[in-house]
């Protein structure tokens, strides 16, 4: 009986050492399997029996199962995605909600802005104003006053005559 290495089995077979050492540990399989030096050998009967064709249904197994784990994975995947664009559009629109917040209160500020410049405004005319009118008091008082004397009647002119000595 002629033995073969986990290397040329696998090449033969047309599968991966990884699938034949996995296979090994097989109840089925064991009686196929001598060690020498520490090396794991398979019998060439191994190749004739219907180990192969388990060998390669397991082979198939395994692509199944990486399939079903790979569609898992982009299941997952686009569900992660529909999350994070769901909570992209919960951003996007909270942002618009504090830019249009952010628009209102500069408008507002605009509108308060005005309001002051023209209280600003009409404080500065007022001013004025009152400078004028303080000038022309100012100039009314300077002015001299011509107060005329209170007419006296003839009694009053006589007595200021006589008793004025």
């Amino acid at each position: 009986m002629n033995y073969l290495t986990v290397k040329e089995f696998a090449e033969i077979v047309g599968i991966s050492k990884q699938a034949v050492y996995k296979k090994t540990k097989n109840p089925d399989f064991k009686q196929y399997i001598k060690k020498i030096d520490d090396t794991i050998m398979i019998s060439e009967d191994a190749l004739t029996s219907n180990q192969v064709d388990k060998l390669h249904n397991n082979k198939v197994d395994n692509h199944v199962d990486i399939l079903a784990t790979t569609i898992e994975n982009l299941v997952e995947r686009i569900q992660e995605q529909k999350k994070s664009d769901c909570d992209a559009c919960e951003l996007k629109k909270e942002k618009e909600h504090i830019q249009k917040q952010l628009d209102l209160a500069i408008e507002l500020s605009h509108k308060q802005l005005e309001q002051i410049s023209q209280l600003h405004q009409q404080l500065a005319d007022k001013d004025k104003l009152i400078e004028e009118q303080s000038r022309r008091i100012l100039e009314q008082t300077r002015s001299p006053v011509i107060i005329e004397q209170p007419r006296l009647t003839i009694f009053q002119k006589l007595r200021w005559k006589f008793f004025k000595k």
